[in-house]
């Protein structure tokens, strides 16, 4: 899905068990960009250029150009408009 940030247009997938239809979300967790906690299947872990960073669900999982970023529910509804 896509929403918009500012004047950017990025790319987003709310964080979930459900199945997955965005091609970019798939490509990640094929490339192991993301991947599921072993211990705590709720949480997702994305790599980051100089870290892991955790992600639970319900986050935004957000595309933004190449790089993923992980947002809170919160600030996903506060600073980002979903596109239709």
């Amino acid at each position: 899905m896509k929403a918009k940030h500012g004047e950017r247009i990025v790319e987003f997938w709310k964080i979930s068990h459900e199945q997955i239809n965005d091609a970019w979300v798939n490509e990640a967790f094929r490339t192991t960009n993301i991947r599921w906690h072993k211990v705590n299947n709720d949480t997702l872990l994305v790599n980051a250029p100089w870290s892991v960073v955790p992600a639970t669900i319900g986050d935004y999982l957000v595309l933004d150009e190449k790089q993923l970023k992980v947002v809170s529910n919160n600030d996903f509804h506060k600073d980002y408009k979903i596109l239709n």
